[in-house]
């Protein structure tokens, strides 16, 4: 999608240089006053160009903001996936663990980047929007490859592994999106502590069986009763 911003400049590298800029300068003024409050002019102004000068290089405010959104969400996956290579020497118990903890002090470390990105990437063209979601796929692919080596080593069960990942993920992402609430009831450290036990209790081995044991164990017995 970068690539099909319309531009008249040749210089890929400047293109790369002077786009990122823009992005920059462009975060600071979304933020401030919201996508929708701002205008071109102003952020060619922040961004030390004039008006003609920045649509060399994009076509439109739209492609500023898929622009903002792919910085945030670039650096975002770069930062998990760094963060989680040595994860490949743990067991996936272990390695679950890590990867959620990592990933809600990272949404802790960024909530307004997460939260605009929610926010603003439906006014992005199908297209872009499809060019974002690749970058998150990238997110929750991490914890399917780990939900799968756990499911064959036989540490957990799960029915459905892309949706269970996508659970993890989004509700790594909650401590961002209804924060207001949350610190209000618990510090990032609970939090984290919490979601690790809710998604090890459903996803592991042994709390399935007994759960599954238990709900037959009760539907036998309220069966005996009738």
């Amino acid at each position: 999608m970068d690539a099909a911003i319309r531009t008249y400049i040749k210089d890929d590298k400047l293109i790369s240089t002077r786009r990122s800029h823009i992005a920059k300068c462009a975060t600071k003024l979304f933020f401030g006053k919201g996508y929708d409050r701002v205008t071109t002019r102003e952020i060619a102004e922040a961004s030390g160009m004039g008006i003609g000068s920045f649509y060399r290089y994009v076509g439109s405010k739209e492609d500023v903001l898929y622009l903002v959104i792919e910085q945030i969400m670039s650096e975002y996956v770069w930062t998990i996936e760094k963060e989680l290579l040595s994860f490949n020497e743990l067991s996936p118990t272990d390695a679950i663990k890590q990867a959620i903890e990592k990933l809600c002090q990272l949404v802790d470390r960024s909530p307004d980047m997460v939260i605009f990105a929610y926010q603003e990437i439906r006014k992005l063209k199908p297209e872009a929007q499809n060019m974002i979601l690749v970058l998150d796929r990238r997110i929750t692919l991490i914890f399917e490859e780990i939900i799968r080596k756990g499911c064959n080593r036989g540490e957990f069960t799960v029915n459905n592994i892309r949706v269970t990942a996508q659970l993890i993920v989004s509700a790594s992402h909650l401590w961002a999106v209804r924060r207001g609430v949350l610190r209000r009831v618990c510090t990032l450290d609970e939090y984290i502590n919490e979601q690790i036990s809710l998604t090890l209790n459903g996803i592991s081995h042994q709390s399935i069986n007994n759960y599954g044991l238990d709900q037959r164990k009760h539907t036998v017995k309220r069966h005996k009763s009738l």
